[in-house]
């Protein structure tokens, strides 16, 4: 059954709030722009083991760990925060569906892949989602299945 109850929470969540990310995001032609990337990942950050738990089931905790390191350390948190359950009383994260900067949609992909895990095969095939992570789930899940000569739980 797709999406699972825990996943499409997350899902109607993030997508309902992707368009307020959206309209907040400085515009790169603005003076005051920084990009949020860095131009090489900072290979020494690591997540702590408190930040890895509160992570929302689901996600792709050592992928997020990746994303975070190419970007600004200033908004590291911020990001982060996207992918956390909230504390109670805090407001739920609006989650990030896509970067401005492409660079780093690749390694967001990744993060959301692993939400996809338990879609079906004509779920994926379908594209009836706009969410991240879809086409990756979809390609290494085919992988998967050549690796073991076409078998299939899905």
């Amino acid at each position: 059954m797709w999406p699972p109850r825990r996943n499409g929470i997350v899902l109607a969540v993030v997508f309902l709030a992707a368009c307020e990310t959206v309209a907040r995001t400085p515009a790169m032609t603005e003076p005051s722009y920084q990009p949020l990337a860095l131009r090489a990942p900072e290979v020494s950050y690591r997540l702590s083991p408190g930040e890895r738990a509160k992570v929302i089931e689901g996600f792709d905790v050592d992928a997020l760990e990746r994303l975070l390191r190419r970007v600004r350390p200033d908004m590291r948190q911020e990001v982060l925060r996207q992918f956390q359950l909230p504390q109670p009383g805090e407001p739920v994260p609006l989650g990030i569906t896509e970067f401005t900067e492409a660079e780093l949609n690749p390694l967001l992909e990744e993060v959301w892949a692993t939400m996809w895990h338990d879609a079906s095969d004509d779920f994926l095939a379908e594209g009836v989602s706009s969410m991240p992570g879809r086409s990756l789930a979809k390609q290494r899940r085919e992988e998967e299945r050549r690796r073991k000569g076409g078998k299939s739980n899905h």
